[in-house]
């Protein structure tokens, strides 16, 4: 009996996935051409395999290959364009430094 396996190909065509350190789409379709089992891709409505079944991300959620799971997306301030642009205020305890470490220390990937 195959197996399912994650249906990369309509991963990379919707772009909504998170890769996570080594966990990427190229990692997961080089393991599943490494396995050498037959196999059966996840429908394109459901195209994550969690390692029990096919799984969907609600509207506006990404998929964390490094969880195989679905997350909502952590939106961060772009420092760059407003150091470049120049039109913001800080404070002593608010300032593109702060803003900058709050960003590095988000626990979960950004897209």
């Amino acid at each position: 009996m195959p197996q399912f396996v994650t249906n990369v190909t309509h991963l990379n065509l919707t772009n909504l996935y998170v890769d996570v350190g080594t966990h990427t789409l190229v990692a997961i379709e080089a393991a599943i051409v490494a396995a050498h089992l037959p196999v059966m891709y996840c429908p394109a409505k459901r195209p994550l395999f969690n390692g029990t079944f096919c799984i969907e991300c609600k509207p506006g959620q990404f998929y964390n290959l490094g969880n195989l799971s679905c997350q909502n997306p952590n939106y961060i301030s772009n420092i760059l364009a407003l150091k470049l642009a120049g039109n913001y205020l800080q404070t002593s305890t608010y300032n593109l430094s702060t803003l900058q470490h709050a960003v590095n220390m988000v626990p979960n990937p950004i897209k």
